[in-house]
């Protein structure tokens, strides 16, 4: 069986809806695709059909992140492996704009997680976006998820084991043990990582820590920086290339969750084996974390 592909969306809570719509329009130059009767509105980088993000009034963090497979007999396979380990899951169709089918459950973590067919075109093309008035500078894509887990072991085994995915890199500590680590990242496929893990520090509550964005290069991404820093919001970190490779920069919205700009993610080859490694900088380039990044939102 097929493991689920890349990261599709994410659920967010923000403290103000309109003012966050606001800013996502009109800033970031995402565009407002549906709003349903719960209150939740649909967001799209605009060059497919479906929604990048969605957000909902009340609080901050993550309600529930969205992965994709390509068929709906691969969502069956997953629902009846879930079942073999007793974890409840519900189904439905047709919930958000261009998607099929989906399976929704917990995490260890318990964060809900969703796995969805979504309806596709051919593929996008920058040159005839779906959302024609979309500005240059605004994303490409939604890029992955990373969050905080209490029991970050646990959560890890059940991405890799149960969901499929590869564990790319792990971050240890100081003390460069394998088993102790801050940071690890699980890919689908070829892409670095698509979740981005980390264990929970002071507390037993699990944490969004952030959303990330697409850009094609870093002059793509220089533009957005010139947008947000526009409207007073100044960068939390970077911009600068990772130790995993790739260049990203960090701001928190105007809703209260932490965003990061990202270009040149590396590719792994199938089959890699995991890379275990430590690095007191946050950059390659140089520097070390503020003490607000340690915090999820």
């Amino acid at each position: 069986m097929a493991g689920p592909r890349r990261f599709e969306s994410a659920l967010l809570r923000v403290k103000n809806l309109e003012e966050s719509v606001k800013f996502y329009t009109k800033v970031m130059g995402l565009s407002e695709v549906m709003r349903d009767r719960n209150g939740i509105v649909y967001l799209a980088c605009g060059l497919d059909e479906h929604p990048d993000m969605a957000i909902v009034e009340g609080g901050t963090g993550m309600d529930c992140f969205t992965m994709r497979v390509d068929t709906e007999k691969e969502l069956e396979a997953y629902r009846a492996k879930l079942a073999e380990r007793n974890v409840a899951t519900d189904a439905g169709e047709d919930k958000e704009p261009n998607q099929k089918k989906w399976i929704r459950f917990k995490l260890p973590s318990s964060y809900v997680i969703e796995i969805a067919v979504i309806a596709e075109r051919d593929y996008p093309r920058s040159q005839e976006p779906f959302i024609r008035s979309r500005p240059a500078h605004a994303p490409i894509d939604a890029d992955h998820i990373n969050y905080l887990a209490p029991d970050a072991k646990a959560e890890l085994d059940f991405l890799n084991k149960v969901l499929g995915y590869a564990i790319t890199d792990v971050k240890m500590t100081e003390k460069q043990d394998p088993n102790q680590w801050v940071w690890t990242g699980v890919r689908a496929g070829e892409y670095h990582h698509d979740i981005g893990l980390q264990p929970t520090w002071g507390d037993r509550e699990s944490k969004l820590h952030h959303i990330a964005w697409t850009f094609t290069n870093m002059e793509h991404m220089t533009a957005m920086i010139d947008r947000v820093s526009q409207e007073g919001i100044m960068l939390e970190l970077g911009p600068g290339r990772q130790p995993i490779g790739n260049i990203s920069a960090y701001f928190w919205e105007p809703g209260g969750n932490r965003f990061e700009l990202s270009t040149d993610m590396p590719m792994i080859p199938s089959g890699a084996r995991t890379r275990y490694f430590w690095k007191r900088e946050v950059f390659s380039w140089g520097g070390e974390f503020p003490k607000s990044f340690i915090k999820g939102s």
